[in-house]
């Protein structure tokens, strides 16, 4: 498994339901499903059809805002603005830095940010590639009830 102080390699589940082995780079396109399927523990083929079956009745593309926010929502997770730092939006491995032992996070979260979407669990990045060196805008929690 590859992994660094930020990062875990994390496909979702990818790999049990597509062959990927003939793509040559890295970009899939997947992340919305990939995230949402590492951050729920739901299976990746089901996100998968959920999310175009969404995406087909409303005409939009599954990685479309419109659709995953809905999906999302419905999942009972809550949308949060961006977290800022002297007024300045911060890069994820600083949000990782930046929390103390008792104030980390270990409840999944779902972080967007200008052009991609990832998911943190237990203060780590699970992804296909390190991104965090990316800023962080909104991001999803799962309501507490």
């Amino acid at each position: 498994m590859e992994y660094t102080k930020y990062f875990i390699k994390n496909d979702g589940g990818r790999s049990k339901w597509f062959d990927c082995t003939l793509k040559k780079n890295r970009e899939i396109g997947d992340c919305v499903v990939r995230t949402i399927a590492i951050a729920t523990d739901i299976p990746y083929g089901v996100v998968w059809n959920e999310l175009f079956d969404r995406a087909k009745k409303i005409g939009h593309f599954p990685n479309s805002p419109i659709v995953y926010e809905a999906y999302l929502k419905e999942l009972g997770w809550v949308k949060h603005p961006p977290l800022m730092y002297n007024n300045k939006k911060i890069e994820i491995r600083d949000f990782i830095d930046m929390t103390t032992e008792q104030e980390r996070i270990y409840a999944p979260m779902i972080i967007l940010t200008r052009s991609h979407i990832t998911a943190l669990i237990d203060n780590k990045i699970n992804d296909t590639w390190d991104c965090s060196n990316y800023c962080m805008n909104s991001y999803y929690q799962k309501e507490v009830a």
